[in-house]
Order: structure tokens, then sequence, then C-alpha cells
């Protein structure tokens, strides 16, 4: 569905999802890369993990489709695909990117230019426990400025684990940021 939205989209609705909804995911992935060969633009996929099979690193299903097509496209679009699994194609055209989190440098740095005033060493503790996850540490650095949430409590209830830590989106799959996987990997398809 989300295929057809973008098709529907970059041809300026000339093409309605209803025009191609009897059509299989084979063909509208054909279609959206023929279209999208004729953009010079950047097209994300924006975490596919549910889209890997962990085992073997590969995309799954459409997915799949969808990277191979891409692999293979002559046209001048790009496309980044991200996930937390690792991905393997060998293809001249693939290449992976492994993304980490801030640095304590990094995340103190962060914090001055956001203008956040709390003492450096819950700036260095909140960088450990969210491993440097620029999302999270933004996200707390509003939430501290917006005087929603202070990090010294931010960071007892994590540690008491009693609630959840994080009161933002990302982090409400588990009761803690520490319990949370963000080592993220980036694929680059360049033309």
């Amino acid at each position: 569905t989300q295929i057809v939205r973008i098709i529907e989209r970059i041809t300026k609705g000339k093409t309605r999802a209803a025009d191609i909804s009897t059509e299989n995911t084979a063909s509208a992935i054909k279609l959206f890369l023929n279209l999208a060969a004729t953009i010079d633009g950047v097209f994300v996929f924006d975490n596919i993990d549910q889209y890997v099979d962990v085992d073997h690193s590969r995309a799954v299903d459409a997915m799949h489709l969808l990277i191979d097509g891409a692999m293979k496209s002559r046209g001048v679009a790009r496309f980044v695909f991200t996930c937390r699994p690792r991905l393997v194609y060998e293809s001249p055209t693939f290449l992976q990117i492994e993304l980490h989190g801030l640095s304590v440098k990094e995340t103190r740095k962060l914090f001055d230019v956001r203008r956040v005033d709390v003492d450096i060493k819950y700036i260095d503790e909140v960088q450990e426990l969210t491993q440097g996850h620029p999302l999270w540490l933004n996200l707390i650095a509003t939430q501290i400025l917006a005087k929603k949430v202070e990090l010294v409590i931010l960071l007892h209830e994590s540690k008491a684990e009693k609630k959840p830590a994080c009161r933002m989106q990302p982090c409400k799959k588990s009761g803690s940021l520490s319990n949370q996987s963000i080592k993220y990997y980036s694929v680059i398809l360049p033309k």
C-alpha cells in the first residue's frame, strides 16, 4: 500500500490507487521503479526491520523485490533503506553504512547547543543509557526544556524500571531505554 501511495504522489494523481489496486505486488513495484527511474531524487524507506530475515541478512517479500529492483535500476533516482538488522547483498550498487550513536562529547555538545542546563554527570549518564541515540537524546533535551521531565527523575525511573523511563514515542515498546537496540544500518543504492 505504501508503494501505491508513492506512485499516486509522484504521478501527481494521474495514476490513482484505484487504478492499480488489482495489480500484484511485483507489478506495482515494477511500475514504481520505472517511474522513479526518471526522477532525480532520493527515496527513503525508513525502519524496514519487519521486512528483514535476520538469519539470512536479506529483505523478504515485497521489500526484497524493491531492493533488488532498485539495485538493477539504471535510472537517476537513489534509494535509502534504514533498519536495525544487518542486510547483505552482493552488488556493486549496494552500500551498507553502520550508524553509531553520539559520543559523550557529542551528547554534551547537543545539550549545550539546545541550551539544556543540567549537571554534566547526568548528561554522561543519559548518553550511556541511550547508547547515544540521537533521536532519544534530542527528545529528552526537548522534554527538559519544556519542563515536562527532569533528567534526574528520568534517570532514576530508568534505573528502577518501575515504569517506562521515557515519556516519548520511540521508547514505548519496552520499559526502559536500556532495553532498546539502537544499532541502525542504512543501505544506499547509488545510481
